[in-house]
């Protein structure tokens, strides 16, 4: 289970290629020839030629990858099964004010097989310190991506796709039946060996902490002044915001910038 703050990282194409990659070299088995994989169709997260072109980089690791598209409002995956047993155990817990006890609810809410937890980007510990737990890096695939895909034509009438070993990917538009349709993502002049040497460039997606809304950070503030924040709980001080925009006030007509707490003032 991959867990991260919004202030450590987004919700887009990026983390998901950069947790399927983590995923791929710290736990899937090394003897796996044939992956089997199912998403729901977000065309930000997974629906994209950027998902694509990585899983078609991986060509050389696998005899052949499917990704199938669930029918919308008919995923009923295994992860739903999940994240309701997450949830089940959330609504027998008090409260909860910090990210170690979200950690803690991931990790105990399973007795049987318990989840094995990943941060993303940051340490999730209330002191922002690392207890060992693994950290996946997010890399910026979309940029890194962009010269050499194709604009994603008639992708969101795709049910499926298959990533063979040769290079080839092949689509179909329903949920069964054979692939047999070729899908070209590359661009002409460009071809699978340059793919693959712009993944292992990809730089880092995020050199900082995220911004968050103005409303959201103002929330926040609200709320922790309700809370018992420990000397040794640092996690909410790398919280900031973007600025306000600027208005123009109706007695001026020069713009002026409205400020905003930056920090979270009584934390100190």
């Amino acid at each position: 289970m991959y867990m991260f703050s919004e202030t450590y990282a987004k919700k887009g194409s990026n983390e998901v290629i950069s947790c399927l990659k983590h995923y791929f070299e710290n736990f899937l088995p090394a003897e796996t020839q044939d992956l089997k994989l199912w998403s729901d169709n977000s065309f930000g997260q997974n629906k994209n030629r950027y998902m694509i072109a990585y899983l078609n980089s991986r060509n050389d690791n696998f005899a052949s990858i499917e990704l199938n598209f669930a029918l919308p409002g008919n995923s009923r995956m295994s992860i739903d099964r999940d994240f309701a047993t997450i949830e089940i155990f959330r609504k027998k817990t008090d409260k909860f004010s910090f990210p170690s006890d979200s950690v803690k609810l991931v990790k105990e809410c399973r007795i049987s097989n318990p989840f094995t937890v990943v941060y993303v980007e940051h340490p999730l510990t209330d002191d922002l310190c690392d207890e060992g737990t693994p950290i996946c890096e997010i890399l910026d695939f979309k940029t890194t991506l962009d010269p050499i895909l194709r604009p994603p034509t008639g992708i969101n009438r795709i049910r499926g796709l298959r990533f063979l070993a040769n290079g080839d990917v092949l689509k179909r538009y329903h949920t069964t039946g054979e692939f047999v349709i070729r899908y070209e993502n590359i661009r002409a002049f460009s071809n699978l060996n340059q793919l693959k040497g712009l993944i292992q460039q990809a730089p880092r997606a995020y050199h900082e902490y995220v911004l968050v809304t103005p409303e959201k950070f103002q929330n926040v503030t609200t709320l922790l002044r309700f809370v018992y924040i420990p000397e040794t709980c640092i996690f909410y001080e790398s919280m900031r915001a973007h600025p306000l925009p600027e208005v123009v006030l109706e007695d001026q007509h020069q713009p002026v910038i409205m400020d905003i707490a930056y920090e979270l003032p009584f934390l100190d």
